[in-house]
């Protein structure tokens, strides 16, 4: 049956709910109480609509005011019938819930209506045996504190308890709309540590899970000891192997491969050859240009190291996430690491290499053009003391790792001190051991980086530029182009309002009275704020936008967002997701799943395997050329600034 549910202030489906309500309460009649437990819940749905303050634009202030007056007398019905529940009819109550998320809400109003305080501990079992925990009882408080020795004693029997202990301090909340979990006062570290060993003993237990365990973040309520985690990584590799042996894993990524061509003067082109997509750079193109700086460029020229704006491109996004990546568990204190983010590095790797091996049959070095590049304008810009010192020539790739690792250190404390000061004290420097934290390496500009922080407006990103809402569905265009997202759709189609479906009218109204859409005088639905939304779309898919990267229309647009607080503003080095990309790769400071490069090299615990030491090399030299291109940048940014 399709009853009224409430999901989100945010979610898409509002508009037709609401819908739903209005046809609903026209026919509800005080005198008229229902008796059916569905009934009463959906009762509930509805007041929750209302509380919220939702409504259809179509709906006047009186009628917003007496729904307001209605949903007090709704909540009056809803307790008088929860009053009545008692041990002897509750079990055939909860049993005639017919929808699943009704479930769930039955205990909120379990909770709400103090029904608790009537009912045994020896009905509530018998209630909690028929439940799913995780997402009815454990997300209400005050049953859980009433029933506290009863849910221990649950969950310490229950197979997949440690799914819900692990749900409630690691998995991330940002792939579905988890509510909060509560756990018993009465459950110890101890308790949930043996919850956790008896999991990973269990025959059906969740390899994502596991996965969740060997990368747990220790906090105050939740800890799990070494000897735990290798048991995980050890169950973890039986899994993984069994998998491979029945075929259960398959991959996802994409093969292709780089050359470089002496056919071609297109400086770059991308083909697909039978299922392999291969990208092709021009020796012409190369050649043409070999002096260090231009040979260095090349790493945003041709590889895309960096954008029109000089962001780094290979880091996680949040627009990079799609369908795949809601398929699975993820943690909150994992780096995004999804198909995408691998996608781009794996081919950054592929593509260093292979222009390392291209340059070195030309007799030049990658590390020298990197070296030469930096050093150079550094003494053309006078910045005395910040030099990356000479590469150590015919060394293994263990000792140039070795090297790079405090070579980046210095290169970043030695610019922090410059920002701050406007020279290097090589004295000052030598006397701190501590390492320098990426994020608190400054810009020498005001204004280096723009993000959204209001509500509002993200929720406007989202619903233009979101692949996930299925606004750029239209019915009448079902058999012609598939548009993405709402803002591809009306950018490229003549829509009018009635060719929308029912349940996106909501949207398309709350758009048009916050001026973002308008309908034309041929009752056409145009996109207005032209200049906000491609500003907006930016934002929304690079995470951040450089300030000084573009016209000063545009700045203006920003400062406008500014005044109104949709927008903050930034003077760090790098951008925040830039930040997260590096402490992902060289530390577990902020993410469990870190490759923790500068502390596996610094203390011998690295990987013996030539071929993931080469690896490390050559992500370690991407890290390099990404701070001398940030730094480089920072500098010219500061300059043309200043004429701005």
């Amino acid at each position: 049956m399709d009853r009224i549910t409430f999901y989100s202030k945010d979610d898409l489906i509002v508009g037709y709910m609401l819908g739903k309500i209005e046809a609903t309460l026209k026919k509800f009649d005080i005198h008229n109480v229902p008796t059916d437990i569905n009934d009463i819940i959906e009762l509930y749905q509805i007041k929750v609509y209302i509380d919220a303050d939702l409504y259809l634009p179509s709906w006047s202030e009186e009628t917003r005011k007496n729904l307001k007056i209605k949903a007090k007398e709704i909540w009056s019905i809803i307790c008088l019938f929860f009053n009545t529940l008692s041990n002897d009819n509750i079990e055939a109550y909860y049993k005639s819930i017919s929808e699943y998320d009704y479930k769930r809400v039955f205990w909120e109003l379990f909770s709400k209506c103090n029904v608790f305080k009537r009912i045994s501990e020896e009905r509530f079992i018998q209630l909690m045996n028929q439940t799913i925990l995780k997402t009815s009882i454990l997300t209400q408080k005050r049953i859980v504190a009433y029933y506290n020795t009863s849910i221990r004693n649950m969950l310490l029997t229950y197979d997949k308890a440690a799914e819900i202990i692990l749900d409630k301090y690691e998995r991330s909340s940002n792939y579905n709309n988890q509510h909060e979990i509560y756990l018993p006062q009465s459950l110890t570290l101890q308790d949930k540590e043996e919850i956790i060993n008896h999991y990973l003993d269990w025959d059906s237990a969740n390899l994502n899970y596991i996965q969740f365990i060997i990368n747990s973040k220790t906090q105050s309520e939740f800890r799990i000891s070494d000897k735990t985690r290798l048991k995980a990584k050890k169950r973890a590799q039986s899994e993984i192997e069994d998998f491979h042996k029945n075929g259960i894993i398959s991959t996802l990524s994409i093969p292709f491969k780089i050359e470089f061509s002496q056919s071609s003067f297109t400086p770059k082109t991308c083909r697909r050859e039978n299922d392999t997509w291969v990208l092709s750079y021009s020796l012409h193109y190369i050649e043409k240009y070999s002096d260090h700086i231009s040979l260095f460029q090349n790493f945003q020229s041709l590889f895309e190291f960096f954008d029109s704006q000089s962001r780094i491109s290979l880091v996680a996004h949040i627009s990079d996430i799609d369908f795949l990546d809601f398929i699975g568990l993820h943690s909150a204190y994992a780096y995004p690491n999804n198909h995408v983010f691998q996608l781009k590095n794996n081919i950054a790797i592929a593509q260093i290499k292979a222009y390392e091996l291209m340059l070195t049959k030309r007799g030049i070095s990658l590390e020298t053009i990197i070296q030469d590049t930096f050093n150079e304008f550094c003494i053309a810009n006078s910045i005395d003391n910040l030099r990356i010192r000479c590469f150590l020539p015919n060394r293994s790739t263990l000792e140039k790792i070795r090297f790079i690792l405090p070579e980046l250190e210095f290169i970043l404390k030695s610019y922090k001190l410059y920002v701050e000061d406007g020279n290097i004290d090589m004295e000052l420097l030598g006397i701190s051991s501590v390492p320098c934290r990426i994020q608190d390496i400054p810009s020498s500009v005001t204004k280096k980086y723009a993000y959204v922080i209001d509500k509002q407006t993200s929720h406007i990103q989202r619903i233009f530029f979101s692949n996930q809402t299925g606004l750029g569905y239209i019915k009448k265009l079902e058999n012609k182009t598939k548009y993405q997202t709402l803002y591809e759709l009306l950018l490229h189609e003549d829509i009018r309002f009635e060719d929308i479906e029912i349940y996106q009218q909501p949207t398309y109204q709350n758009l048009i009275a916050s001026q973002y859409l308008c309908i034309d005088g041929n009752n056409y639905i145009r996109i207005q704020k032209q200049a906000e939304l491609l500003l907006l779309k930016d934002l929304y898919t690079n995470g951040c936008i450089a300030y000084w990267h573009i016209s000063s229309t545009y700045r203006d647009v920003l400062n406008q967002m500014y005044a109104k607080q949709q927008i903050e503003f930034k003077n760090t080095l790098f951008s925040d997701e830039e930040i997260k990309f590096f402490n992902y790769y060289l530390n577990k400071s902020e993410f469990t799943n870190g490759q923790d490069l500068r502390n596996k090299y610094i203390h011998g615990t690295h990987n013996i395997d030539k071929e993931t030491i080469e690896q490390d090399y050559l992500r370690l030299l991407i890290l390099l050329i990404s701070i001398v291109w940030k730094i480089i940048d920072d500098v010219c940014t500061k300059e043309r600034s200043q004429q701005a």
